[in-house]
């Protein structure tokens, strides 16, 4: 039996291994499926195409149409090729589609991407596309498929600010419920409004 081959960058990732903005990549996914990923309940991304080059690299998930937001952010740990069959056969479980979703996607494919993720990390809110082109103050079109961001400047900006807003956000939620606890009180703690990020 021959199964899918497995590329999962041995020696290119170690404990103390970063990976810079430039080595990102931006996956567009639906809104139904980034959801899955982001719950924890799908683990592997099918494509039709990919590099093996972006095992071990962050990615950031865009949840395409209608939400078309940033909405968190996912390590590629592996990437699996293999027919379509062989991808069901091994992964059917994980990819959080039905039988038929998944024959209507790899029709005519003689091969498939299996994109493995790992340490998936969901933004405090998700960031939408028009908040973050103003932001960033340039004019950003949505990924179809995925993108590198390694010469597009505009979304290499875009992915640093939702980095940062999301890490500023965490930061402050997490500060404000400890010292409300240490108060045990929350009526005086600041308002943590749930949805899109307000920057005044």
């Amino acid at each position: 039996r021959m199964w899918p081959r497995k590329f999962t960058g041995t020696g290119i990732r170690s404990k103390n291994w970063s990976v810079s903005p430039e080595n990102h990549i931006v996956l567009s996914i639906k809104p139904n499926y980034a959801e899955q990923i982001l719950a924890g309940k799908k683990r592997i991304e099918v494509r039709r195409k990919f590099s093996t080059r972006w095992v071990g690299h962050r990615m950031n998930i865009y949840s395409s149409a209608p939400d078309m937001s940033l909405v968190g952010e996912a390590t590629i740990s592996g990437v699996v090729w293999g027919t379509p069959e062989q991808i069901w056969e091994r992964f059917g479980g994980e990819i959080g589609c039905t039988r038929e979703e998944f024959l209507n996607y790899s029709g005519g494919a003689d091969e498939l991407y299996a994109i493995e993720l790992d340490n998936i990390s969901r933004y405090r809110s998700p960031i939408s596309l028009s908040q973050i082109s103003h932001l960033v103050r340039e004019h950003l079109r949505p990924p179809q498929s995925y993108f590198t961001i390694e010469k597009n400047r505009p979304w290499a900006k875009a992915v640093s600010v939702a980095a940062y807003l999301h890490a500023s956000v965490t930061s402050v939620v997490g500060s404000c419920f400890s010292r409300c606890e240490a108060e045990n009180s929350f009526e005086d703690s600041p308002r943590i409004i749930q949805g899109d990020l307000k920057i005044y």
